[in-house]
């Protein structure tokens, strides 16, 4: 086994001559674990780096609130299913929002106005929901409904 304390990792040879590059242990212990071993030292750290100091990307964070039942990831279908239902009814808008002016055909007016209040119910809806989407921040999954309102507000 070979190791230079200067590197920052260590090589290891197996048997059939392939080398494994392996993490030191500094790296791979847990914030607290640290801590005790460098009680000495006075760091300050904030609360969120001390939560976060032990995790790994893509990991989710999570509190035990009453809306925390309700939020999705961002990657769950759900969002994703919204978020096309959303461009179809961009789209739609687009093209009959100018049609409204032609009110020479009620029937057709008489479609367009209910497709008008479920567009409306949808957008009104769209913004509390995006509330309860999850958020990717620096490799870290945030699913904490506070943490989230305060990022779309």
């Amino acid at each position: 086994r070979e190791y230079d304390s200067s590197a920052v990792s260590t090589v290891s040879e197996d048997g059939d001559g392939s080398q494994n590059l392996v993490m030191r242990t500094s790296w791979a212990i847990p914030w607290e674990k640290a801590m005790r071993i460098h009680h000495g030292r006075k760091i300050r750290v904030s609360r969120s780096e001390q939560l976060t100091s032990a995790m790994h990307m893509k990991d989710r964070v999570k509190d035990d609130s009453f809306l925390q039942r309700f939020v999705f990831g961002p990657y769950s279908l759900f969002p994703l299913l919204w978020s096309v239902i959303g461009c179809g009814l961009i789209l739609w808008d687009l093209v009959t929002i100018p049609l409204e002016m032609f009110d020479n055909i009620p029937d057709f007016i008489a479609f367009l106005q209910a497709m008008g209040k479920v567009t409306f119910a949808f957008w009104l809806l769209d913004m509390p929901l995006n509330v309860l989407v999850g958020v990717e921040v620096n490799g870290k999954v945030e699913l904490r409904p506070a943490i989230l309102a305060c990022r779309y507000f």
